[in-house]
């Protein structure tokens, strides 16, 4: 009998080992951990924490459904989730992510400006989704105040850099938004930009303005150079 008990009890312990560190495994993967970039997850009214769970998985924020479900369970957090849009972070935790989740639905959301688009074009798309109204956009961008010694008066076609941002609709307004464009564009000036500048003696804005007129004008990426 005994020859038999052993082989069993050593099958079980290798057992515990495996799932114990699938299980750590789980609770400690973090998708990027070097990345803050956000990840938008919709929980939808009546859903399950196992439907939660695969949307989270489909989107590589957690390694296993079964570990999300299990910790969940753990913690007696299985009916806390609440529906709505949750931010998430691409270096969130397990622990984060399911903290985020009871938290519930956060206000802000998501902005992507494409690339190529004039003032214009950027105050239509923000109408559309109910932030501002093209007059009153176009009116800040001509007559508001912005941080940059660099920026021409009375435009700033070329200045707004196209991105993803995220936006709280309560707290909204052109001025703030269109700072936060021109901040962004600030931040991809380095010595690749104002070293030929100066060897050129081109000011910033030249170069702005010829580069708007040939996105506008070349839409074959090759011939752009």
């Amino acid at each position: 009998m005994k020859k038999f008990i052993y082989p069993l009890i050593i099958i079980v312990i290798i057992f515990i080992f495996f799932a114990y560190k699938f299980y750590s495994d789980g609770v400690h993967f973090v998708m990027n951990p070097d990345s803050s970039d956000r990840v938008v997850v919709t929980v939808q009214q009546g859903a399950t924490a196992n439907d939660v769970a695969q949307d989270l998985y489909d989107a590589g924020l957690i390694k296993s459904v079964s570990v999300f479900n299990f910790y969940l369970k753990q913690h007696n957090l299985a009916d806390q989730i609440k529906a709505g849009r949750i931010v998430l972070q691409e270096n969130y935790s397990l622990s984060e992510v399911v903290d985020a989740l009871i938290e519930g639905k956060t206000t802000e959301m998501p902005v992507t400006l494409l690339e190529g688009w004039t003032a214009t074009q950027i105050a239509e798309y923000l109408e559309e989704y109910g932030y501002t109204t093209v007059d009153e956009f176009m009116e800040c961008v001509e007559t508001c105040e912005f941080e940059g010694d660099y920026l021409p008066d009375g435009y700033l076609e070329g200045y707004l850099y196209p991105d993803t941002y995220f936006v709280d609709p309560a707290t909204y307004s052109d001025q703030r938004f269109i700072q936060r464009l021109i901040s962004t564009f600030e931040a991809k000036l380095d010595n690749s930009i104002w070293i030929p500048l100066e060897k050129e003696n081109r000011t910033l804005e030249e170069v702005v303005i010829m580069a708007s007129i040939i996105e506008r004008e070349e839409r074959d990426p090759e011939e752009r150079p």
